[in-house]
């Protein structure tokens, strides 16, 4: 089955909550087996962003409590106990008058003698930084936060008195902060804090996927993960080794590799987990790659194709068995054609859903949207059909698939490393047509030449440049493409200029 990502649901009064099952072998050790914690906003993307931070924190409390008990020295737990303290101090520091600090000094003294609640915090305050919570360790901490909540009241009581001399208990947890043991921060972190930032904008999930598999290739090139440690030239030893050992082209090295490691290291610098960022000033040069014909099909190589894909559902002229599955025929029998049509990337049409093919006013159209799987914007856009595919058939073809994607079987376990099963379909979509064209295959990206040949017939048929772009969802290049809609009814009109590919 498909599992999606939970997101912010609302209680009866409107506000965002975050409501997500525990996982199973989890609920013992956590006690519950839902989470209910309010995000007490009514505001919607306020409450993605507290969602997503939430999800953050309890996948590491989940690591941590998955994982085995290590021991704390005694130094950091009364750091933490100090960390703590300076933060209910400034806050005694903060209150309005005599009566607000009375009121704090007797929940100090309350805190300091409620076991329970003391177990409580030092467990989560351990989880807050990835330790295991074994019970020596939490029992310590308790004890340390106790003491904390004992030496606070007193100088509460004394600023309720207007005495604001001098905390002589900020020196000793200065000094254990001070004396903590610095461990180098790794590059996981600065990989989650990205990724953090990344989902709370509403950023393709794919990316993220994909950086995990870079990070971690990287991280086996070094052999250790303090991020602390890299240099610029061991990460330019890192492509080095992607282009001559790996075999990849520069421009991949540079556009998927060097920019996720551009972009971890600068959210750790950012937010001063690191001291330097050393992917900074890494250059990876690109030459300009040699091309001997147009990127696009030709009109004659789109007929070879959509000819192919119109015998898609056929069984192999030799009788030999097909191995392509029932979703793989469809994809080979309707993808080009729609591709042909609309100038979409492939992998926004292998995720299309049948709730996204949809009609207004008599218009047919497609809703690519980031629901259904990766949009490169990150936007939904609305692309109508061409006639000629309602004459084809496509919208009985929808019709009469069930619920869910049309591309693919969203029950088929996943296949490939940092890949979506839309996207595995569409390469597969590129495999077949080369290995049923053989020689004939032309010199261009299987699936993307689509896009060209798109761009390039609008211009010849007096499509608008500004519509061209609003269909194949490239983004607006002046300020004032940003202004007003761009109504479905005139995109209609404007695509039905393109001429009909008629095969034999």
């Amino acid at each position: 089955m498909v599992l999606r990502m939970a997101n912010p649901t609302k209680n009866k009064h409107g506000v965002y909550m975050y409501v997500v099952r525990v996982p199973t072998d989890l609920v013992q050790v956590v006690g519950k087996r839902v989470y209910s914690i309010s995000l007490k906003t009514k505001d919607p993307t306020e409450a993605r962003k507290r969602f997503l931070t939430i999800a953050t924190d309890k996948e590491r409390e989940h690591k941590a409590l998955r994982g085995s008990p290590e021991a704390v020295p005694l130094v950091e737990l009364v750091a933490m106990a100090g960390e703590v303290y300076r933060g209910l101090r400034d806050e005694a520091a903060a209150a309005s008058g005599p009566d607000d600090l009375e009121a704090i000094y007797e929940g100090l003294r309350a805190r300091a003698g409620d076991a329970q609640w003391l177990d409580g915090l030092a467990k989560a305050k351990l989880l807050e930084r990835g330790l295991f919570p074994a019970p020596r360790t939490q029992d310590i901490l308790a004890k340390e936060l106790a003491n904390a909540f004992k030496r606070l009241a007193p100088e509460v009581s004394k600023m309720s008195r207007g005495d604001f001399t001098p905390d002589k208990n900020l020196p000793v947890y200065s000094a254990a902060a001070a004396a903590k043991p610095v461990k180098g921060t790794a590059i996981g972190k600065l990989l989650e804090i990205w990724e953090r930032e990344h989902q709370a904008n509403g950023r393709a999930a794919k990316t993220v996927a994909d950086y995990r598999n870079i990070v971690k290739a990287f991280k086996a090139h070094l052999g250790h993960e303090d991020a602390n440690k890299v240099t610029r030239g061991q990460i330019k030893a890192f492509c080095d080794h992607l282009m001559h050992d790996k075999g990849l082209s520069p421009k991949t090295v540079n556009g998927r590799y060097l920019t996720c490691l551009k972009a971890i290291f600068r959210a750790g610098y950012e937010r001063e987990l690191i001291d330097q960022n050393p992917a900074a000033a890494v250059q990876q040069k690109v030459g300009k790659k040699q091309q001997g014909r147009p990127p696009g099909f030709t009109d004659e190589e789109a007929k070879i194709i959509l000819a192919l894909a119109d015998r898609a559902m056929l069984p192999p002229k030799d009788g030999s068995k097909d191995p392509r599955t029932p979703y793989l025929k469809r994809v080979g029998r309707w993808v080009p054609w729609v591709l042909c049509y609309t100038g979409a990337r492939v992998a926004e049409i292998t995720q299309l859903r049948k709730e996204d093919v949809q009609e207004v006013d008599g218009i047919p159209f497609i809703r690519i949207t980031p629901e259904a799987g990766s949009v490169k914007t990150g936007q939904y856009r609305d692309v109508p059909l061409h006639p000629h595919l309602v004459e084809m058939g496509f919208l009985d073809f929808v019709r009469t698939s069930p619920d869910g994607p049309l591309f693919y079987d969203a029950n088929a376990k996943r296949r490939g490393t940092g890949i979506t099963q839309a996207q595995w379909a569409g390469n597969e979509l590129g495999r077949w047509l080369k290995t049923e064209l053989g020689e004939a295959w032309p010199a261009v990206q299987p699936n993307h030449a689509w896009r060209h040949r798109f761009k390039t017939l609008g211009r010849v048929h007096g499509i608008g440049a500004e519509f061209i772009d609003a269909i194949q969802g490239h983004s607006n290049k002046t300020v004032a493409a940003t202004y007003g809609e761009m109504p479905l009814k005139a995109m209609y009109r404007e695509v039905q200029k393109l001429p009909r590919v008629v095969v034999d």
